[in-house]
């Protein structure tokens, strides 16, 4: 297995890029093993968190929303204008939830590629 092999396991999310400062909903579909939509409601606490790349410390986070419906559920958190003093470059996302019974999950990571306002 490659070290590319293992990133692309880790890095489960959806590879995005927007300009710092600009306004950017991040959604996500959140789904159980089998793909069927995961119930949220009951959960504590729903974040994403954003790091530089190959940086593990957090940059920031954001309290999320879940919304619910028969064939989705959607987790969502507005991340853009929170990188506006931000160098552009690489970062990474993590979602993560906190279940009823205060148990840590992280669901996923992706990319996000931080461009520069061209003034």
């Amino acid at each position: 297995m490659s070290v590319t092999d293992v990133f692309s396991k880790l890095c489960s999310l959806e590879a995005i890029g927007f300009i710092a400062g600009e306004y950017y909903l991040l959604e996500t579909t959140v789904t159980d093993e089998f793909g069927n939509p995961s119930d949220l409601s009951s959960t504590q606490q729903r974040r994403i968190s954003l790091a530089y790349f190959g940086i593990n410390d957090e940059l920031f986070h954001v309290d999320c929303d879940a919304s619910y419906g028969t064939n989705f559920s959607v987790f969502s958190g507005e991340i853009g204008t929170l990188t506006s003093s931000l160098v552009p470059g690489k970062l990474i996302y993590q979602i993560s939830i906190v279940d009823a019974e205060s148990k840590l999950f992280n669901l996923g990571q992706g990319r996000i590629t931080l461009l520069s306002k061209i003034a």
